[in-house]
């Protein structure tokens, strides 16, 4: 298995999520799509805690499309330019160890894990929705 990075931008962020992928399945499609939802639900916490703080988050609606099994195994959201240029240092990621936590849904279930976890196994098109406080 090799991780492989797709990187999507819109206006104001820039999302990585990292896929696990079979030697054998490299050439296999994949696509991704991420939009901007609006500051509508209240998932997660400011820092590292994926629960409801007060406070409206930022939601995100990420929607992968793969040919064959996938493992979505890391996410990191960073802010940037309508370009896609980083700009700052703001950043939520699903490893919860480093930065502020970025709330991955499926539905109404959680997929937000400790470091090293899989979040997601996929197969076809998948949809997640993403807080970041």
């Amino acid at each position: 298995m090799t991780a492989r990075l797709i990187s999507l931008a819109l206006s104001g962020a820039l999302l990585l999520p990292w896929i696990s992928t079979p030697a054998h399945a490299q050439r296999r499609a994949s696509s991704a799509r991420l939009v901007w939802m609006g500051a509508d639900a209240d998932k997660v916490a400011q820092g590292k805690v994926v629960k409801p703080d007060g406070k409206t988050d930022g939601h995100f609606r990420l929607t992968l499309v793969t040919a064959g099994v996938r493992r979505v195994v890391h996410m990191l959201l960073r802010s940037c330019d309508s370009r896609g240029v980083l700009t700052g240092r703001v950043a939520w990621d699903t490893d919860r160890s480093r930065l502020w936590v970025l709330g991955v849904f499926h539905g109404s279930r959680s997929l937000t894990r400790a470091k090293g976890k899989v979040i997601d196994r996929l197969k076809g098109r998948r949809r997640y929705d993403l807080f970041a406080s």
